[in-house]
């Protein structure tokens, strides 16, 4: 990871902190699928919401479902982490 030196990070610490940050929903990193292991999805609401739509759930139960997920990973995440609700962006995108 050529920006760990920038920010004082051993590569090792960087993957610990992707692992971590994967973990509590903040962002989605694949560490062990060759294709993805290079790529980190920041913003994994967006990321359920492109797989509704992929898979055309128009009914509301399917998206409330997947809202009520995501609240909860939203909540989980913020007891983890020791925050507040309003410390952590609740997702607008559903």
């Amino acid at each position: 990871m050529v920006w760990c030196s920038e920010y004082g990070l051993s590569e090792s610490q960087a993957h610990e902190l992707l692992k971590a940050l994967h973990l509590t929903g903040q962002i989605l990193h694949f560490h062990n699928n060759d294709k993805l292991k290079d790529v980190i999805f920041l913003n994994p609401a967006n990321i359920t919401e492109q797989v509704v739509d992929a898979l055309d759930l128009k009914f509301a139960k399917y998206r409330s479902f997947a809202t009520k997920s995501l609240l909860m990973i939203e909540s989980l995440t913020v007891s983890v982490l020791g925050g507040t609700r309003s410390s952590c962006e609740p997702s607008s995108n559903l």
